[in-house]
């Protein structure tokens, strides 16, 4: 059995994170001025802000964020 060299395993592999990212964080910055983390995993998109008040906003205009950052995506949105 021969081991298949890093570069090779990895070669093809993108390693650039989604557009979504800095979309949704350019949307919160623009709209409310505030900072935003996020994850993606294989079927959400988890989106961590520090305020209940920001969270709130964010779940109420869900929609409206998901169609301006074109994700497709279920939104996860914490506080933390």
């Amino acid at each position: 059995m021969s081991m298949d060299s890093l570069q090779h395993i990895l070669g093809g592999r993108s390693f650039e994170p989604p557009a979504e990212i800095d979309q949704i964080k350019d949307y919160i910055k623009r709209r409310y001025q505030a900072n935003c983390r996020i994850e993606i995993k294989e079927r959400e998109i988890t989106i961590s802000v520090k305020s209940a008040p920001l969270a709130n906003e964010l779940r109420l205009n869900q929609a409206h964020l998901k169609e301006t950052c074109n994700v497709s995506k279920r939104l996860v949105i914490r506080i933390g």
